[in-house]
Formats: C-alpha cells, structure tokens, sequence
C-alpha cells in the first residue's frame, strides 16, 4: 500500500482510488477497510 500511495504516478490517491486500482492486481478480505486507514494515516 506504501507504495502505491506515494509514487509520483499516483499522486496520494484517496482511498476510493487506491482500492480501485489495487483491486486490479490485489484482493484480501479487508482490503477496503486496510487501505482507508492507510490514507488517514497518511501524514503527506
């Protein structure tokens, strides 16, 4: 998720975007929930 939150092609997507474009390669049961924290984490 790092690394798709921070690279320079991606420009700190939110979370709806993040999950979107990793659904594409990657799945787990929690993904949407894992990765709407991950951005409110976010300190950038």
């Amino acid at each position: 998720m790092e690394e798709a939150h921070s690279s320079r092609y991606s420009i700190h997507p939110g979370s709806t975007k993040m999950y979107r474009d990793l659904r594409e390669v990657y799945w787990w049961s929690i993904m949407k929930r894992c990765i709407a924290k991950f951005v409110v984490k976010c300190s950038n």
